[in-house]
C-alpha cells in the first residue's frame, strides 16, 4: 500500500478543523493509523489515534470521545 496521507485527505482535515473553529466548536481529529502519522496532519488540533480503521477501533474511539464530551 501507499505510505502517508493523500493531498485530498490532508485538505479535508484542514477544512474540517477550520470549519469547526469558525463555528466556535472545538476540533479533535480521529486518525486511524500509526501514531507517527499524526505529525503529518496540517493542524494543531488534538489527535486521537486508533491503530486501524476497523469497526471495533472506530467504536472504541467514538466511545472515548463521547465520554469526554462536555
Amino acid at each position: 500500500g501507499r505510505v502517508g496521507h493523500s493531498p485530498a485527505a490532508l485538505d479535508a482535515v484542514r477544512a474540517a478543523v477550520e470549519d469547526a473553529r469558525r463555528g466556535g466548536r472545538a476540533a479533535v481529529v480521529a486518525l486511524f493509523d500509526h501514531t507517527r502519522r499524526a505529525a503529518e496532519l496540517p493542524t494543531d488540533a488534538p489527535v486521537v489515534c486508533g491503530w486501524s480503521g476497523d469497526r471495533a477501533m472506530q467504536q472504541a474511539v467514538a466511545r472515548w470521545l463521547a465520554a469526554r464530551k462536555s
